[in-house]
């Protein structure tokens, strides 16, 4: 009886050490992803605020698969680097048809700076 006791106590007591475990866990996760996300907002903020210094923002974004970046660059109204080119040659609208953003490329094509853009140069 005092073993099945002991054992009983023991299995307790390894529920609650791997509970406090999880949310220690959980907690910096959460703690991880705040921190993250404050530093994704300010590289946005200093991307977008520097927009004229770096044309190839769009690119880049894009190339990294940050969309959600790539769409604050895209409606910046400072923004004029629409139809430049990767070293592939590649324009922005390529690059994102190429990675499978939709949503992005509907925005590239209702772009209020769309010139007729060409993957090759002519």
């Amino acid at each position: 009886l005092e073993e099945e006791q002991e054992q009983i106590r023991h299995e307790a007591a390894a529920r609650i050490q791997a509970f406090w475990r999880g949310r220690q866990a959980r907690q910096m996760t959460k703690q991880r992803f705040k921190e993250l996300r404050r530093i994704q907002l300010q590289a946005e903020a200093a991307l977008t605020q520097n927009i004229e210094a770096t044309p190839n923002a769009l690119l880049v974004a894009i190339a990294e698969r940050e969309e959600r970046l790539a769409m604050a660059v895209l409606k910046h109204p400072d923004f004029s680097g629409l139809n430049m080119k990767d070293i592939r040659g590649c324009n922005a609208l390529h690059t994102a048809a190429e990675r499978g953003q939709e949503l992005l490329c509907k925005s590239l094509l209702e772009h209020r700076y769309l010139k007729g853009i060409s993957c090759h140069d002519e």
